[in-house]
């Protein structure tokens, strides 16, 4: 199975949910360095008619540590659900939970949380709220090597970091998107992660539905 290299931001933390569970407050926690891998399913399967989204997100190379502080704290709250698959599942307000997820941030350093389309970190021993986080191509699964397309021209791209590989050079997708429509008569700046699918799905999408919409 292929991977996608780990560099600053070493794996994901998640908290997801669905519709129905989040009505009974309950949600699942867990660690990944790819959200967008997916097991084989059968052909004649259907999407699921509540599909989970993610609530919050962490970035960490400490991922696997906070994971399991996660468990700890969560058993000690008593939110850890138990049975089938209830070493991933919990149950409470989101409030409760949002706050151990920002205790995190305290705990571990080189960790940031997205919740709500922003971003936020500890400094100097507070946590601060930034900017919508750029969007990252490792961060969603797409290593290098890897293709991506572009939809203005139908071109394919291998990646290189969280550039593309365009003639023998490695530039930004905004840099291509722009140069493109400056050879079309418009000077206007894009946003190029708008303009680039990975396998079938557009990469701006895939980007706010990992961290949430801006």
């Amino acid at each position: 199975m292929q991977r996608r290299n780990k560099k600053d931001n070493g794996g994901i933390v998640y908290l997801l949910t669905n519709s129905c569970y989040e009505k009974e407050n309950t949600y699942k926690f867990g660690i990944t360095i790819n959200p967008f891998e997916r097991k084989r399913i059968q052909k004649n399967s259907t999407p699921p008619t509540h599909p989970f989204y993610n609530r919050i997100v962490i970035f960490s190379p400490y991922y696997k540590k906070i994971e399991r502080w996660l468990k700890d704290k969560f058993m000690k709250e008593g939110y850890l659900l138990k049975g089938d698959g209830g070493k991933e599942w919990v149950k409470a307000d989101f409030d409760d939970l949002l706050n151990i997820y920002k205790e995190a941030l305290f705990l571990f350093p080189k960790t940031e949380m997205c919740f709500g389309g922003r971003r936020y970190r500890c400094e100097n021993g507070t946590i601060e709220k930034r900017k919508f986080p750029n969007c990252r191509l490792d961060l969603l699964g797409i290593i290098d090597g890897e293709e991506i397309k572009c939809i203005q021209d139908g071109k394919l791209f291998k990646v290189q970091g969280n550039k593309i590989v365009v003639d023998g050079s490695i530039i930004t997708l905004t840099k291509y998107i722009n140069q493109y429509h400056k050879r079309n008569g418009n000077t206007n700046e894009h946003n190029g992660y708008q303009y680039f699918t990975y396998k079938g799905v557009l990469i701006y999408d895939m980007w706010q539905n990992l961290v949430g919409v801006k």
